[in-house]
């Protein structure tokens, strides 16, 4: 996370435009942004290429070999139960039409946000919670590169609610690119501006997708997601953030269970912003809350509609949760419980809800929660993860006890089981794919 002396507008004096190649042939796993990540902020200085201000950066016109823009060819994608059609290959859809898991196999996705060319690293996930390497995917655009905790933010990489799509931000673009899923793998669908510098962050609920920019005109922006997966633009849905006045940490984007409202992290004004959402699927001005405590950071929801949020403060990090009156306003239940650990920057729930996760990063460990039916949270353990992995984002299963950790340092992904009891066992650690201190970012599993 950054520390309140960096101020994020110095990427976006340094924006060079450029345009997408349709092909992207080699991968330099260490180019772009490098920043050095110290415990509880980022310093250094970076010759950064490649973000776009507003509507600089259009959406992908033409083809990459190795994966076409679907929305320019004959492919045709039906996932309402059947499959996908992908030239010559038919792939059956992941998801049922009622949204419930099918029987095909799960997976975990990762983001390498490399600078000269994003890409999403696909394992496959075994009944046992253990990943095998299944390919890389083209995003079609940039990521941010860099070294350790680049995007400061989470949900740069999500899935639709039925699973069927996957999302992704390319922060060296200005874009977001959407992708199929399959059993054998990721096709990719669409790419389209965000209509802002520096997007990180990834909201969605239902058929409405909104994406957080963070640097530049630092605003919120909202897409339809159509039926075949195609993003579009929503009209009237951009809602600054901060008023450009000063940049405000803008770190995270997250929907309410019921969609009612948008929420958004600023760990350097010590806030949210909560958009209510009309029914037009667009929001009105935001109301601000006072976070509890220093550098919110990550966001998440329970599905009983309880807000956690981690507070990356030193010498010991801490996560509350809040509800949100009907005007928009936060409400505390628990404040500050402790995570006995230091630098909490990421927070999930198992699939019901009833055990919250953080990522305490410089410390590397990772903190349980068990958490009640009213939104109290109350802390049960705290559990090491292999030496130098710096775990940074984080993700569980809907359906299944496992939560899964991309570590930045080591380049790798952890497996893990939840016990009833929080307790939070070590199951395996997988790394092919992957580089470490090498700007990734972003992790899901379905």
């Amino acid at each position: 996370m950054f520390n309140s002396s960096h101020d994020r507008r110095s990427f976006a004096d340094t924006i060079k435009t450029g345009s997408l190649s349709n092909e992207i042939s080699t991968y330099r796993q260490n180019g772009g942004l490098t920043i050095n990540h110290h415990t509880y902020g980022l310093s250094g200085s970076s010759d950064y290429q490649g973000l776009h201000s507003n509507h600089s950066q259009p959406s992908i016109d033409g083809q990459n070999k190795a994966y076409p823009d679907v929305s320019k060819t004959s492919y045709n994608y039906d996932l309402s139960g059947i499959g996908v059609n992908y030239g010559d290959n038919f792939y059956e859809s992941k998801g049922n039409t009622d949204g419930s898991s099918s029987s095909s196999p799960g997976f975990v996705y990762v983001q390498t946000n490399a600078a000269d060319g994003n890409q999403i690293v696909v394992y496959q996930r075994a009944d046992d919670g253990k990943l095998s390497y299944l390919e890389k995917v083209s995003t079609g655009g940039r990521g941010s590169g860099g070294g350790i905790d680049p995007l400061q933010s989470e949900s740069s990489l999500v899935l639709s609610e039925d699973q069927h799509f996957l999302f992704a931000v390319n922060s060296g673009s200005g874009t977001i690119t959407s992708f199929a899923t399959t059993p054998k793998g990721l096709v990719r669908v669409d790419q389209e501006s965000t209509d802002g510098a520096f997007p990180t962050s990834i909201a969605v609920h239902g058929d409405l997708l909104y994406t957080l920019n963070a640097s530049g005109n630092r605003n919120i922006t909202g897409f339809h997601i159509l039926k075949n997966g195609h993003l579009e633009h929503l009209n009237n849905s951009t809602r600054g953030v901060d008023g450009n006045n000063f940049d405000v940490g803008a770190s995270t984007i997250g929907f309410s269970p019921d969609g009612k409202f948008i929420v958004v992290s600023e760990r350097l004004a010590n806030k949210f912003s909560v958009y209510k959402v009309n029914s037009d699927g667009t929001t009105d001005q935001p109301v601000t809350s006072p976070s509890v405590a220093n550098n919110p950071f990550g966001l998440y929801f329970t599905p009983q509609g309880t807000l956690l949020s981690s507070e990356a403060n030193t010498p010991q990090a801490t996560v509350s949760s809040y509800s949100i009156n009907s005007d928009g306003s936060l409400k505390p239940i628990s404040s500050s419980v402790p995570t006995f650990a230091g630098g909490t920057c990421w927070v999930v729930t198992t699939g019901d809800g009833h055990i919250a996760i953080s990522s305490n990063t410089p410390s590397n460990s990772l903190s349980s929660f068990l958490v009640s039916p009213s939104g109290e949270l109350n802390y049960a353990s705290t559990t090491s993860l292999p030496s130098g992995a710096t775990p940074l984002d984080i993700t569980t299963t809907h359906n299944s006890p496992y939560l899964y950790t991309l570590n930045a340092a080591a380049g790798s992904v952890s497996a893990f089981r939840v016990e009833d009891n929080g307790q939070i066992n070590l199951i395996d650690t997988i790394s092919e794919g992957l580089q470490g201190t090498s700007g990734l970012q972003g992790i899901s599993a379905a």
